[in-house]
Protein backbone atom coordinates (compact mmCIF):
# COMPACT_ATOMS: atom_id res chain seq x y z
CA UNK A 1 0.00 0.00 0.00
CA UNK A 2 3.18 2.03 1.08
CA UNK A 3 4.19 1.56 -2.96
CA UNK A 4 1.33 2.75 -4.29
CA UNK A 5 0.54 5.75 -2.37
CA UNK A 6 4.27 6.88 -3.24
CA UNK A 7 3.17 6.11 -7.10
CA UNK A 8 0.46 7.84 -6.88
CA UNK A 9 1.84 11.14 -5.51
CA UNK A 10 4.92 10.79 -7.73
CA UNK A 11 2.34 10.76 -10.37
CA UNK A 12 0.55 13.63 -8.94
CA UNK A 13 3.71 15.64 -8.38
CA UNK A 14 4.62 15.80 -12.27
CA UNK A 15 1.16 15.71 -14.15
CA UNK A 16 1.40 19.40 -14.20
CA UNK A 17 4.94 19.16 -16.01
CA UNK A 18 3.19 16.60 -18.37
CA UNK A 19 0.19 19.26 -18.17
CA UNK A 20 2.82 22.15 -19.22
CA UNK A 21 4.42 20.25 -21.92
CA UNK A 22 1.24 19.77 -23.81
CA UNK A 23 0.89 23.50 -23.38
CA UNK A 24 4.13 24.66 -24.49
CA UNK A 25 3.78 22.75 -27.73
CA UNK A 26 0.59 24.50 -28.44
CA UNK A 27 2.06 27.87 -27.54
CA UNK A 28 5.01 27.18 -30.30
CA UNK A 29 2.69 26.31 -32.85
CA UNK A 30 0.73 29.24 -32.23
CA UNK A 31 4.39 31.55 -32.19
CA UNK A 32 5.63 29.95 -35.21
CA UNK A 33 2.16 30.82 -36.82
CA UNK A 34 1.95 34.43 -35.59
CA UNK A 35 5.64 34.78 -36.68
CA UNK A 36 5.15 33.73 -40.00
CA UNK A 37 1.92 36.13 -40.15
CA UNK A 38 4.30 38.86 -39.51
CA UNK A 39 5.94 38.19 -42.79
CA UNK A 40 3.05 38.44 -45.08
CA UNK A 41 2.53 41.38 -47.44
CA UNK A 42 5.15 43.10 -49.62
CA UNK A 43 8.17 41.97 -50.37
CA UNK A 44 11.26 41.60 -48.13
CA UNK A 45 15.00 42.53 -49.94
CA UNK A 46 18.14 41.84 -48.72
CA UNK A 47 22.05 43.18 -49.89
CA UNK A 48 25.11 42.40 -48.47
CA UNK A 49 27.83 39.75 -48.72
CA UNK A 50 29.05 36.18 -47.26
CA UNK A 51 31.45 36.16 -45.55
CA UNK A 52 33.93 35.04 -48.80
CA UNK A 53 32.57 38.36 -50.23
CA UNK A 54 30.71 36.78 -52.17
CA UNK A 55 27.66 39.28 -52.92
CA UNK A 56 24.18 38.00 -51.73
CA UNK A 57 21.11 39.61 -53.01
CA UNK A 58 17.61 38.35 -52.55
CA UNK A 59 13.57 39.48 -52.61
CA UNK A 60 11.36 36.79 -50.84
CA UNK A 61 7.19 36.99 -50.23
CA UNK A 62 5.54 34.66 -48.42
CA UNK A 63 1.88 33.99 -48.68
CA UNK A 64 -0.83 31.81 -47.16
CA UNK A 65 -2.19 28.52 -48.38
CA UNK A 66 -4.90 25.90 -47.17
CA UNK A 67 -6.75 28.44 -44.97
CA UNK A 68 -3.19 29.87 -43.73
CA UNK A 69 -2.06 26.99 -42.27
CA UNK A 70 0.70 26.35 -44.63
CA UNK A 71 2.91 29.24 -45.95
CA UNK A 72 5.01 29.06 -49.22
CA UNK A 73 7.71 31.29 -50.01
CA UNK A 74 9.25 32.51 -53.54
CA UNK A 75 12.71 33.41 -53.47
CA UNK A 76 14.59 35.24 -56.01
CA UNK A 77 18.35 35.19 -56.37
CA UNK A 78 21.71 35.12 -57.76
CA UNK A 79 21.17 32.05 -60.34
CA UNK A 80 25.44 32.29 -61.00
CA UNK A 81 27.68 33.77 -59.27
CA UNK A 82 28.31 36.83 -61.81
CA UNK A 83 24.42 38.46 -61.75
CA UNK A 84 21.05 39.08 -60.22
CA UNK A 85 19.01 38.76 -63.00
CA UNK A 86 15.79 38.50 -60.93
CA UNK A 87 15.11 34.73 -61.64
CA UNK A 88 13.01 32.67 -59.19
CA UNK A 89 15.89 30.48 -57.03
CA UNK A 90 13.95 29.34 -54.46
CA UNK A 91 10.30 27.84 -53.64
CA UNK A 92 9.50 27.00 -49.94
CA UNK A 93 6.91 24.91 -47.95
CA UNK A 94 6.60 25.77 -44.24
CA UNK A 95 3.92 23.75 -42.51
CA UNK A 96 2.92 22.30 -39.42
CA UNK A 97 3.53 18.22 -39.10
CA UNK A 98 0.78 16.95 -37.15
CA UNK A 99 2.67 13.99 -36.17
CA UNK A 100 5.48 15.64 -34.45
CA UNK A 101 3.90 18.48 -33.20
CA UNK A 102 6.74 20.13 -35.17
CA UNK A 103 6.38 23.30 -37.73
CA UNK A 104 8.78 21.99 -40.77
CA UNK A 105 10.06 23.51 -43.93
CA UNK A 106 11.06 21.81 -47.58
CA UNK A 107 13.07 24.29 -49.75
CA UNK A 108 13.10 23.49 -53.81
CA UNK A 109 16.01 25.50 -55.35
CA UNK A 110 16.59 26.19 -59.22
CA UNK A 111 19.64 23.70 -59.32
CA UNK A 112 17.91 20.35 -57.94
CA UNK A 113 18.95 20.64 -54.68
CA UNK A 114 16.28 20.32 -51.57
CA UNK A 115 16.85 21.51 -47.79
CA UNK A 116 14.43 20.28 -45.08
CA UNK A 117 14.22 21.27 -41.66
CA UNK A 118 12.32 22.37 -38.48
CA UNK A 119 11.55 26.25 -37.39
CA UNK A 120 11.50 27.30 -33.87
CA UNK A 121 10.73 30.33 -32.31
CA UNK A 122 13.00 31.77 -29.54
CA UNK A 123 11.47 35.42 -28.95
CA UNK A 124 10.30 36.85 -31.78
CA UNK A 125 12.81 35.57 -34.03
CA UNK A 126 12.37 33.06 -36.66
CA UNK A 127 15.12 29.39 -36.64
CA UNK A 128 15.31 27.75 -39.59
CA UNK A 129 17.16 24.54 -38.48
CA UNK A 130 18.93 22.23 -41.04
CA UNK A 131 21.81 19.76 -41.98
CA UNK A 132 23.77 20.73 -44.71
CA UNK A 133 26.52 18.96 -46.90
CA UNK A 134 29.99 20.30 -46.48
CA UNK A 135 33.09 18.46 -47.78
CA UNK A 136 33.29 17.65 -43.99
CA UNK A 137 30.48 16.35 -43.64
CA UNK A 138 27.54 17.62 -42.46
CA UNK A 139 26.95 20.71 -40.88
CA UNK A 140 23.98 21.39 -39.16
CA UNK A 141 22.62 25.54 -39.69
CA UNK A 142 20.21 28.03 -39.23
CA UNK A 143 19.06 30.39 -41.11
CA UNK A 144 17.78 33.00 -38.82
CA UNK A 145 15.37 35.80 -38.79
CA UNK A 146 16.44 38.47 -36.14
CA UNK A 147 12.99 40.99 -35.47
CA UNK A 148 14.23 44.29 -35.35
CA UNK A 149 10.47 45.60 -36.15
CA UNK A 150 7.46 44.88 -38.68
CA UNK A 151 9.62 45.62 -41.71
CA UNK A 152 12.95 44.94 -40.68
CA UNK A 153 14.89 42.05 -39.55
CA UNK A 154 18.58 40.85 -39.19
CA UNK A 155 19.55 37.78 -41.32
CA UNK A 156 22.20 35.27 -40.34
CA UNK A 157 23.53 32.28 -41.50
CA UNK A 158 25.13 30.44 -38.61
CA UNK A 159 26.25 27.03 -37.47
CA UNK A 160 24.11 25.16 -34.62
CA UNK A 161 25.00 23.05 -31.71
CA UNK A 162 23.10 22.53 -28.39
CA UNK A 163 20.53 25.12 -29.21
CA UNK A 164 23.10 27.98 -29.89
CA UNK A 165 24.24 29.91 -32.47
CA UNK A 166 28.11 28.91 -34.24
CA UNK A 167 30.32 30.36 -36.41
CA UNK A 168 28.56 33.33 -38.50
CA UNK A 169 28.99 33.05 -41.98
CA UNK A 170 26.70 35.97 -43.26
CA UNK A 171 24.57 38.80 -41.60
CA UNK A 172 23.11 41.18 -43.60
CA UNK A 173 19.53 43.01 -42.80
CA UNK A 174 16.02 42.16 -44.70
CA UNK A 175 13.55 45.38 -45.21
CA UNK A 176 9.82 45.15 -46.27
CA UNK A 177 9.38 46.51 -49.46
CA UNK A 178 5.58 47.62 -50.48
Amino acid sequence: MKLLLTFICSFLAILPSIAQEKDTTQASKEAIFQSYQQLIGGKWETKGKWNNGQEFHQEISIETELSKRIFTVKTYDYVDAKQFDNAQRNYGIRAWDESTKKMKFWEFDAFGGIITGEIIIKGKDIYHIYEYPSPKGKLLLADVWIYIDKDTYTFKVCEFKDGNLGKEYMKTTYKRKS
